[in-house]
């Protein structure tokens, strides 16, 4: 009677075990996705953030994210979303729509891509970086091979299919967002004026202009609670306070 009772006792336990474990992993992309769809907004933004919390990232969980806190009206967290979507993938159609229609929707100022920036969006860094190494090694044999076999075109066929490997992984790397954007940072106050942008680190101190949520901004430096950036229009710089800032390359990403 004790062993078959300890044996429901252990069932039970098995079973409860198992339910605790299913409901841990119950929340998928697919499911994070299908509450979005359903309208279950706040479902879905509470699913795709758990995912995260566990380690669990893509470009494309960020840019429904984003949507998501578009849909609620959040363009701070919609836009810091949006470009962690962009900085795991450059390329992603969903994010730079969505951040399209956020700048329609709230006016909110756009950054001005470099060239190296644009390229990302046209070849991905990655795609950069394996042929440019596949180059560069296939160019070494070459010149192993004149080398040895004192052929002196070999030898400059080779260095130059070298260098271009090289230079092709020098551009792939230099046009990664997490090297070119690794400071850009994200305005997240909700105030409805916006966050003002000072002349000096102090609360007192001149506004220039007034920063709307979601405003994309790069931080040069820190001074204490104080984040000194720089303006996405032109090269206006202001002090904010770091607290109204969020990063868009979190440690997580790195």
């Amino acid at each position: 009677m004790r062993a078959y009772l300890s044996f429901r006792i252990l069932l039970l336990f098995m079973v409860l075990l198992a339910g605790v474990t299913a409901a841990v992993k119950a929340t998928s992309f697919e499911e994070a996705t299908d509450r979005l769809l359903a309208g279950d907004i706040d479902g879905a933004v509470t699913a795709y953030e758990s995912l995260i919390s566990k380690g669990i990232y893509g470009s494309a969980i960020y840019a429904n994210l984003g949507l998501a806190f578009q849909k609620r009206n959040n363009s701070a967290e919609a836009a810091l979303n949006y470009y962690r979507a962009l900085m795991l993938n450059p390329q992603c159609a969903e994010a730079k729509e969505g951040l399209s229609r956020l700048h329609a929707q709230t006016g909110l100022p756009e950054l001005t891509p470099t060239w190296i920036q644009r390229l990302a969006g046209i070849v991905t860094p990655t795609f950069l970086l394996i042929a440019g190494e596949m180059l560069f090694w296939t160019g070494t044999f070459p010149q192993v091979s004149g080398f040895f076999k004192k052929k002196p075109l070999f030898n400059l066929g080779g260095c130059c299919l070298s260098l271009v490997g090289a230079a092709m992984v020098l551009v792939g790397w230099l046009s990664d967002p997490r090297v070119t954007r690794k400071h850009l940072a994200i305005v997240v106050t909700q105030t409805q004026e916006g966050e003002p942008a000072l002349t000096q680190p102090m609360a007192a101190a001149d506004r220039i202009t007034f920063l709307l949520p979601g405003t994309p901004v790069t931080v040069l430096s820190a001074r204490g609670d104080w984040s000194y950036c720089r303006l996405p229009e032109g090269d206006r710089v202001c002090w904010i306070p770091s607290s109204r800032l969020s990063f868009v390359r979190q440690k997580a990403i790195n």
